[in-house]
This record gives C-alpha cells, structure tokens and sequence, in this order.
C-alpha cells in the first residue's frame, strides 16, 4: 500500500507542475494508481482527458491479435480513460508464462507469435477507436522496415534506447 501512495504523490505532484504526458505500460503495473489519480483530477475539474497524453506499451506476453486487443482493453480500464493517445509494441519478441515444474515459479519463454500480427492488432484498436496512434518500441532497422513496408497505419513513433 505505501509504494501505491507514493507513487499517487508523485503523480499529484506530477499534475500539479504541469507535466501532462504519461508514459506507461504493462510491466510498469503503475496504471492502476495512474488512473486513479487522473480521474480525481478530472472528476474535480481541475484537468480534462484532452489535456493529457497517454500511452502504454504492450508487453512480450500479449503479442497474439486476441491478446493485444485484451492488453489495450485492460490498460483503458486501469488508466480509466476510454482511449489511448499512442500504444506501443515494448518488444518486437513475443514470449509466453512457463511454469517451472515444482518450483511454483515461473519464467517467459520466447514464442513464434510475429510482431506484424500485433501491430495489425494495434491498427484494428486505431480502426475502433481505443488508441489514436500506434508504434514500436526497442525495434531495430531490419525489424521497423518490416511494420513499414506491411502497415496498413505508418507508425507516428519508433522509440529506441540510443548509448
């Protein structure tokens, strides 16, 4: 309980100095706490959906078309909104839950779930209206040249880690 309240301050405290674009996503699981925060906000006029920009990022284990569409539905549901300003790939792998036998653990193994299957699935969220724009994250040249060349909806950002 005491992280969720921290990390409601700094949101608070976020809104408060002006800051207006949230970067989210589904590994972060601070969207709960987010959409807290911005509906109190919005619910006590101090702010507005359209004064805010917000994305999230869809995570290795929800590559499929089914489970994009369910990772874009929940993220609406936890941030509280009802669409998304852009929606991201995190990944360009897809991996699935394993469990180690009698370890009660477990662990993300790679699949053979395509990345192009998920980026269709992001374009049918646009095609729905949840989410405005889409992208991709962490992809590498050979990888974004391959969303570019099978797009139906151009990707508006390609956000990459420079070092």
């Amino acid at each position: 309980e005491a992280p969720h309240r921290d990390e409601a301050l700094a949101m608070e405290c976020a809104l408060d100095a002006g800051i207006r674009n949230f970067d989210c996503g589904q590994i972060f699981k601070s969207q709960k706490t987010i959409g807290k925060v911005i509906g109190k906000y919005i619910q006590s006029g101090k702010l507005q959906r359209k004064d805010l920009f917000l994305s999230s990022k869809v995570w290795n284990t929800h590559h499929s078309f089914d489970k994009c569409i369910e990772a874009v539905e929940i993220c609406l549901q936890e941030l509280r909104v009802t669409y998304l300003d852009l929606m991201l790939i995190h990944y360009p792998m897809a991996t699935q839950i394993c469990e180690l036998p009698n370890f009660m653990q477990t662990y993300e193994a790679a699949t053979d779930i395509d990345y192009l299957e998920t980026y269709r699935a992001l374009e049918r969220c646009v095609q729905l209206g949840k989410v405005r724009e889409i992208g991709v994250c962490n992809f590498n040249e050979a990888q974004t040249n391959r969303i570019l060349e099978n797009a139906v909806i151009l990707p508006s950002v390609c956000q990459s880690e420079l070092s």
